[in-house]
């Protein structure tokens, strides 16, 4: 919980998030504020004639690393930023035991030890500092069209939409992994309240749900920008452009980081479903055992019937937010890992 708080801490609209939310003002900001900040973004390479190039030049949108994906986990990361901490907290308070409850009011209460909160923060800034100074390596050593005719202004703005990006991205993965980790403790601890007459209409498990769709949402963003780059950075090189991942052992460390990485968003997911699993196993052997104990046969057929509507449920319910939530997570990315795909086999 201190590492999960410090990342809501660190993150200026997971902080703020209840206080933007009261007004209609601030809900509107809220919404508005990403599309305008990128719609600049956009503007500045259009105004330079570098958003896409037909003659063989490599244009920004030619550059899907960078337009797909950077893309996606700029607007994802920033609405997870506000809405994550949320539905985590719904879990705790609605589905876990006083005791959960109470520590997580405290853990949320309190400020934390200023020192670590501190050095968490600097950690955070060098990275997304290295990542910057990354980026603009790569514009003075490479000859990307879309990067070279970038005024001086439009380079700032990029790298500063790139730190914005990070800087979303590494807080909410800090959230997404330590909000896992909590389901999983409650669900091992039988912390998590469970009714078996509700079987998977507990609100435990629909909240407990809601905070995993968005790690798998996230999780699934990393793996599949992952592909996109790497594959992007090949291509790139028919252009006389190298990128970081041209590399063999450069794009397989980078795969198995990221991989390793995304693995511990999935896994609490994996208990989940093994822990509903569980329960309907226990729920049919219960009912079955009822029905060879059962005379009548009118209550053989009742108990055969609840039965048999318990095989035919799901494990979990979800609601149409998260199917779509996630089905966009993965279908966008795979689009462009397809036009890349098609990319690279051309050239």
């Amino acid at each position: 919980m201190t590492v999960f708080h410090m990342a809501r801490q660190t993150n200026l609209l997971s902080r703020f998030y209840d206080t933007i939310q009261k007004t209609f003002l601030g809900q509107f900001l809220y919404m508005i504020a990403p599309f305008v900040l990128y719609s600049i973004n956009l503007m500045i390479l259009s105004k330079r004639e570098v958003l896409y190039r037909g003659d063989g030049q490599f244009g920004y949108l030619n550059d899907i690393g960078n337009s797909l994906g950077l893309t996606m986990l700029f607007f994802v990361s920033y609405f997870l930023s506000g809405s994550f901490p949320q539905k985590l907290k719904e879990f705790i308070i609605n589905g876990t035991e006083e005791e959960m409850r109470d520590t997580y009011s405290r853990y949320e209460a309190r400020e934390h030890v200023k020192i670590v909160l501190w050095a968490f923060r600097v950690v955070l800034f060098v990275m997304i500092l290295a990542a910057t100074l990354c980026f603009c390596h790569i514009i003075q050593m490479n000859h990307a069209y879309w990067m070279k005719k970038l005024t001086i202004f439009g380079v700032l703005y990029y790298c500063f939409i790139l730190g914005v990006t990070w800087y979303f991205s590494l807080t909410v993965f800090g959230m997404t992994v330590c909000a896992g980790l909590l389901i999983f403790y409650a669900i091992r601890s039988n912390q998590m309240v469970y009714r078996e007459e509700d079987y998977n209409r507990n609100i435990s498990v629909i909240k407990a749900f809601d905070v995993l769709a968005c790690t798998i949402a996230h999780g699934s963003i990393y793996i599949l920008d992952c592909v996109i780059i790497i594959l992007n950075d090949r291509i790139a090189v028919s252009y006389g452009i190298h990128y970081l991942f041209r590399s063999d052992i450069k794009t397989m460390i980078f795969a198995q980081i990221t991989i390793c990485l995304t693995i511990l968003e999935f896994i609490p997911l994996k208990e989940l479903f093994a822990f509903m699993r569980k329960k309907k196993d226990e729920m049919i052997i219960r009912l079955n055992r009822q029905m060879e104990e059962e005379a009548g046969e009118e209550n053989r057929k009742s108990l055969m019937k609840k039965r048999d509507s318990i095989l035919a449920e799901k494990l979990v319910v979800t609601t149409a937010g998260n199917k779509i939530m996630i089905v966009l997570s993965v279908a966008i990315p795979l689009a462009g890992i397809l036009l890349q795909g098609v990319a690279l086999y051309v050239k």
